[in-house]
């Protein structure tokens, strides 16, 4: 008898990963059917997305093994059979780790990162790896090398980034669950913009190492992090603890409980829900945006949770603006001050994008300037660790007020595709759009974006040619984009990501996002 009988005339790849696993490890699926559906749906779909930039030629044998040892064992791994991808920045066996750039497309990593070793340990199938913009410096994913991935959702409108292969790939049903990584936003704007789920997790809770680049630089360090992407909650949570698998390879990995005795303490009871609907920063909210998280709000008080107001809870707004700008000068670490051999990498490989975006980043933080020296820029990164500590203090505060806090993911819709490099007044209206993206992430606490909805809006389109010239031609136009994604983020303390997952359930049960049905892509 054939186990996959009862699935027979069923599109394999539509199923959730938790569906995968359970029937695989059961005897009732194969993973080598699914993961032959998933492939052949790559095929069909990916030209018109360019989501998954390399298709990994063993996946079929791969899926044969883990079929072998269900056999053998009677059980997979907690992913057994799942068709996952990997974004281009993570060291995966035998494939280049190019960022997104030229200039590392050189030589193929000679073992997998800490995430990859975890979902493969679990039983994941890797199908393919993800498009992302040169050096993942953007929320946009274009680079000279692969490419511009497509919003399957609406090709008018970015399908954010830096993970933004990620979550096409997702969204369009090229595996239930993807891996992205996180510094300023890239998990989260991506899901939003995409309108599936991601999480950012807490500082120290996903290990991870390339050992193709060595060690980051201390904003690296400091804000850097890999989580999943999914089209369910429960697939983002089971994806989410397999990657927490211990790893000696990070240095900010934490061995903390999964369920701390804070959060197992509030099971089965409500959560404190803090609703900050217009934050002091980030500019003027769509009033979509701001309609998504009152809506949220609603919901999750209809299913039991203590919701209100916070905002006269959260740090002063200078503080605020403070903390966000720690964030900018910690990632400007990356490129520029005591180390800035990656930003003259940037400059050499001539992808204008990324040395638009860098020199935006740059100029953004108050960093630019080469000539300040170390000392100068020591002195800055000095006084943005200073802030930074000061926030989680404040933040801290907060949340034992609150488990969860609700806002925005954006202040903004998904923006037109490579809005960014258009002007320098584009890029920055597009910097402070981000404000939360960007400040979360040097607090160290767990963030997820959770899609709600779509909402119709007449916005104006635009050339987006590379920067610097060669613009791809038609004339700048009005009309409607429909199916614009729309959604809210959660944010809880650190090493809390089970109050996300709770409230994320929460806001979304009985709602089409509670699984979200893959997106035919756009011609």
């Amino acid at each position: 008898m054939n186990p996959s009988k009862e699935v027979v005339g069923t599109e394999l790849w539509r199923l959730t990963a938790t569906e995968i696993a359970s029937r695989v490890n059961a005897g009732k699926l194969k993973a080598v059917d699914v993961v032959a559906s998933s492939l052949e749906r790559l095929r069909a779909v990916n030209p018109r997305v360019n989501a998954v930039i390399v298709t990994c030629a063993e996946a079929l044998k791969d899926a044969a093994e883990v079929d072998e040892r269900v056999a053998r064992t009677g059980f997979g791994g907690r992913l057994a059979g799942v068709p996952v991808t990997i974004k281009a920045g993570a060291d995966q066996k035998g494939y280049l780790t190019d960022s997104g750039a030229k200039h590392f497309a050189q030589t193929a990593a000679e073992t997998d990162s800490p995430q990859v070793k975890s979902l493969k340990d679990a039983g994941a199938v890797v199908i393919g790896r993800t498009n992302m913009p040169a050096f993942g410096c953007r929320w946009f994913s274009r680079s000279s090398l692969h490419g511009l991935t497509r919003n399957p959702v609406n090709p008018k409108i970015t399908s954010g980034g830096s993970s933004g292969g990620a979550a096409a790939a997702v969204a369009v049903g090229i595996g239930p669950v993807a891996h992205g990584t996180d510094i300023a936003g890239s998990i989260r704007f991506p899901a939003y913009a995409c309108g599936i789920h991601g999480i950012r997790p807490s500082l120290g809770r996903v290990g991870q190492f390339n050992d193709s680049s060595g060690d980051r630089q201390i904003g690296g360090q400091l804000m850097a992090v890999s989580g999943p992407l999914a089209r369910s909650i429960p697939d983002l949570r089971e994806a989410y603890e397999v990657m927490c698998a211990p790893d000696c390879r990070d240095s900010q990995q934490v061995q903390v409980p999964l369920r701390p005795a804070s959060v197992c303490a509030k099971e089965g009871k409500p959560l404190r829900v803090g609703v900050w609907a217009c934050p002091q920063i980030g500019g003027e909210y769509d009033t979509e945006v701001v309609d998504a998280v009152r809506q949220a709000a609603e919901k999750l008080r209809a299913a039991g949770h203590e919701v209100s107001d916070c905002d006269g809870s959260v740090p002063q707004e200078a503080d605020l603006h403070a903390v966000a700008h720690s964030a900018a000068v910690l990632w400007a670490s990356e490129y520029e001050g005591v180390d800035q051999r990656l930003k003259h990498t940037v400059d050499r490989t001539g992808d204008p994008d990324a040395i638009f975006a860098v020199s935006g980043l740059l100029r953004m933080s108050g960093v630019a300037a080469s000539e300040w020296g170390c000392a100068n820029f020591g002195q800055a990164l000095m006084r943005a660790l200073t802030e930074r500590s000061k926030g989680i203090r404040q933040w801290g505060c907060f949340f034992q007020s609150f488990d969860v806090l609700l806002c925005p993911v954006s202040s903004r819709l998904a923006f037109r595709e490579c809005e960014d490099v258009e002007s320098e007044e584009a890029f920055d209206a597009v910097w402070k759009a981000q404000a939360l993206q960007r400040m979360f992430p040097a607090l160290a606490v767990p963030a997820i974006a959770v899609s709600t909805g779509t909402v119709r809006r007449r916005l104006t389109t635009a050339s987006s040619g590379l920067a610097g010239g060669e613009l791809e031609g038609g004339s700048v136009s009005e009309e409607f984009w429909e199916d614009v994604p729309v959604g809210v983020q959660l944010v809880a303390e650190r090493f809390h990501e089970e109050f996300l997952f709770r409230a994320g359930e929460d806001l979304i049960r009985g709602t089409e996002k509670e699984v979200v049905t893959p997106v035919n892509s756009h011609g």
